[in-house]
């Protein structure tokens, strides 16, 4: 008896096992799992859109921050191979004129105390500006600029520091120890930085504030876009550099609103008359 009850549960036993097994369907072809290989998708590169719409501003304390003119020569010389050469007596002139109207020259800094505290301006304020760094803005300009005590920003392009055309070393730490002249960075070798590489971009506008820094032995605050041209990732880098401003040849008054990294200025040429200047700046 107790044999046929063993037997008995191990029948049902096999019987249970063998139908476990056979009720197990393997799933059709169609519903096998796959491994679903999903392709990489690279963002392309942002390439910067040319800075017309949005330029770069800087904060201001100040809610009513004057339009300032800023004058920009370029070579004050006798020999006269384009339109931006001025005449030493129509420069003359001009300063002159100035100074009698009752303008009164100011540096950066000074644009910088008012646009961000408040600092009052002259009645008169206006900045001037020589682009390039030749070395008759030593020889012709800077004699008639100790004359009338003017004040000045010249743009210097490091790496033609001392050769045939340009100011030296001695003749920059000269005007900067009259207390007249400023100095702003105009990059090492004068490209268009919209079309060179990156990397070569920053080269020239943070290298230019290095070397000229070691000349002047003060922070260099201001750069001069080479031709003008520059776009939205030249004005980041500007500023990254550490520039406080920068200016175009954009024309017009300089204002705190189109950004105090591209500032517009008022182009002086040699074909201006005297009676046009003083229209301007009466």
């Amino acid at each position: 008896m107790h044999k046929l009850t063993a037997n008995l549960s191990l029948c049902i036993a096999i019987w249970f096992l063998f139908a476990s097994t056979t009720n197990y369907k393997t799933p059709p072809s169609s519903t096998k799992l796959t491994t679903v290989v999903k392709p990489i998708i690279k963002k392309p590169k942002l390439i910067p859109k040319p800075l017309t719409q949005k330029p770069i501003k800087k904060p201001l304390v100040n809610p009513f921050p004057r339009p300032v003119p800023i004058l920009m020569y370029h070579s004050i010389g006798v020999k006269r191979r384009n339109n931006l050469f001025v005449a030493p007596d129509k420069f003359a002139q001009q300063i002159k004129h100035l100074h009698k109207a009752g303008y009164q020259t100011i540096c950066f800094q000074t644009l910088e105390e008012h646009w961000k505290s408040g600092k009052p301006l002259p009645a008169k304020p206006i900045l001037l500006t020589f682009d390039d760094g030749y070395k008759d803005n030593y020889t012709i300009a800077f004699p008639i600029l100790k004359k009338y005590r003017s004040k000045a920003t010249i743009f210097v392009i490091s790496n033609f520091v001392g050769d045939a055309n340009h100011l030296s070393q001695n003749q920059i730490k000269e005007m900067i120890k009259s207390g007249l002249i400023d100095i702003g960075a105009h990059t090492k070798t004068h490209p268009d930085l919209t079309t060179i590489p990156s990397a070569k971009m920053y080269r020239e506008i943070f290298g230019s504030r290095q070397i000229l820094t070691k000349y002047t032995g003060k922070p260099v605050i201001a750069f001069a876009y080479p031709i003008g041209l520059y776009n939205y990732e030249v004005v980041k880098a500007t500023g990254a550099a550490r520039y406080k401003f920068a200016v175009t040849t954009k024309p017009g008054y300089a204002h705190a609103k189109q950004g105090w990294l591209t500032l517009h200025r008022v182009r002086i040429n040699g074909d201006l008359s005297l009676a046009a200047f003083t229209r301007m700046f009466p």
